[in-house]
Protein backbone atom coordinates (compact mmCIF):
# COMPACT_ATOMS: atom_id res chain seq x y z
CA UNK A 1 0.00 0.00 0.00
CA UNK A 2 1.46 3.37 -0.98
CA UNK A 3 -0.55 5.46 1.43
CA UNK A 4 -0.38 9.22 1.00
CA UNK A 5 -0.39 11.47 4.05
CA UNK A 6 -0.42 15.24 4.34
CA UNK A 7 2.30 15.43 6.98
CA UNK A 8 4.43 13.29 9.28
CA UNK A 9 2.41 14.02 12.43
CA UNK A 10 -0.82 12.95 10.69
CA UNK A 11 0.86 9.69 9.62
CA UNK A 12 2.06 9.11 13.19
CA UNK A 13 -1.50 9.51 14.51
CA UNK A 14 -2.83 7.06 11.89
CA UNK A 15 -0.17 4.57 13.07
CA UNK A 16 -1.39 4.97 16.69
CA UNK A 17 -4.92 3.76 15.91
CA UNK A 18 -6.18 1.55 18.72
CA UNK A 19 -3.52 2.62 21.22
CA UNK A 20 -4.11 4.63 24.38
CA UNK A 21 -4.02 8.38 23.77
CA UNK A 22 -4.81 10.34 20.62
CA UNK A 23 -4.98 8.73 17.19
CA UNK A 24 -6.67 9.17 13.83
CA UNK A 25 -8.86 6.45 12.36
CA UNK A 26 -10.63 6.13 9.02
CA UNK A 27 -14.20 4.89 9.04
CA UNK A 28 -17.62 5.16 7.50
CA UNK A 29 -21.12 5.03 8.95
CA UNK A 30 -23.10 2.54 6.88
CA UNK A 31 -23.05 3.65 3.25
CA UNK A 32 -21.82 7.17 4.06
CA UNK A 33 -18.48 8.35 2.64
CA UNK A 34 -15.20 7.64 4.38
CA UNK A 35 -14.23 10.09 7.11
CA UNK A 36 -11.22 10.70 9.26
CA UNK A 37 -11.91 10.73 12.98
CA UNK A 38 -9.74 12.07 15.77
CA UNK A 39 -9.98 9.47 18.51
CA UNK A 40 -8.99 9.63 22.16
CA UNK A 41 -8.64 6.38 24.09
CA UNK A 42 -8.31 6.11 27.85
CA UNK A 43 -7.82 2.37 27.34
CA UNK A 44 -6.11 0.65 24.41
CA UNK A 45 -8.45 -1.30 22.13
CA UNK A 46 -6.81 -4.59 23.12
CA UNK A 47 -7.34 -3.86 26.82
CA UNK A 48 -11.05 -2.95 26.69
CA UNK A 49 -12.14 -6.43 27.82
CA UNK A 50 -9.90 -6.10 30.89
CA UNK A 51 -11.72 -3.03 32.17
CA UNK A 52 -13.79 -4.03 35.19
CA UNK A 53 -17.37 -2.88 35.31
CA UNK A 54 -17.99 -0.90 38.46
CA UNK A 55 -21.37 -0.08 39.89
CA UNK A 56 -20.90 3.52 40.93
CA UNK A 57 -22.13 6.86 39.73
CA UNK A 58 -18.77 7.54 38.08
CA UNK A 59 -18.76 7.50 34.29
CA UNK A 60 -15.47 6.40 32.75
CA UNK A 61 -14.88 7.31 29.14
CA UNK A 62 -13.10 4.38 27.46
CA UNK A 63 -12.84 6.19 24.11
CA UNK A 64 -14.38 8.99 22.11
CA UNK A 65 -14.02 10.25 18.57
CA UNK A 66 -14.92 13.23 16.43
CA UNK A 67 -15.02 13.53 12.63
CA UNK A 68 -12.42 15.94 11.26
CA UNK A 69 -12.24 17.58 7.83
CA UNK A 70 -8.83 19.23 8.10
CA UNK A 71 -5.51 17.94 9.40
CA UNK A 72 -5.08 19.23 12.96
CA UNK A 73 -1.33 19.60 12.32
CA UNK A 74 -0.85 21.12 8.86
CA UNK A 75 -4.39 22.25 8.00
CA UNK A 76 -4.76 20.28 4.76
CA UNK A 77 -8.29 19.43 3.63
CA UNK A 78 -8.47 15.66 4.29
CA UNK A 79 -10.91 14.93 1.46
CA UNK A 80 -7.93 15.53 -0.86
CA UNK A 81 -6.20 12.49 0.67
CA UNK A 82 -9.31 10.36 0.26
CA UNK A 83 -9.70 11.48 -3.37
CA UNK A 84 -6.02 10.80 -4.17
CA UNK A 85 -5.96 7.21 -2.86
CA UNK A 86 -9.53 5.92 -2.36
CA UNK A 87 -8.63 2.21 -2.45
CA UNK A 88 -5.86 2.64 0.12
CA UNK A 89 -8.10 4.51 2.53
CA UNK A 90 -10.95 2.04 1.98
CA UNK A 91 -8.56 -0.76 3.01
CA UNK A 92 -7.48 1.27 6.03
CA UNK A 93 -11.13 1.82 7.02
CA UNK A 94 -11.67 -1.96 6.96
CA UNK A 95 -8.61 -2.39 9.19
CA UNK A 96 -9.88 0.34 11.55
CA UNK A 97 -13.45 -1.01 11.65
CA UNK A 98 -13.10 -2.68 15.09
CA UNK A 99 -11.47 0.48 16.45
CA UNK A 100 -14.10 2.94 15.25
CA UNK A 101 -17.36 1.00 15.56
CA UNK A 102 -19.72 2.44 18.14
CA UNK A 103 -20.38 0.08 21.06
CA UNK A 104 -23.47 -1.99 20.39
CA UNK A 105 -23.57 -0.96 16.72
CA UNK A 106 -23.40 -3.60 14.03
CA UNK A 107 -20.40 -3.19 11.71
CA UNK A 108 -22.46 -4.72 8.86
CA UNK A 109 -22.29 -2.50 5.80
CA UNK A 110 -19.56 -0.34 7.31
Amino acid sequence: MSMQFCCRRFEEKIDRAGQRGFAIVVSRDGQNPLKFRLQSRGVAHGDETKVKKISTQIIVNIWTQQAIEYCPYCGRRLQELLDAAPADYEALAKKHLPLAAQPGASPKGS
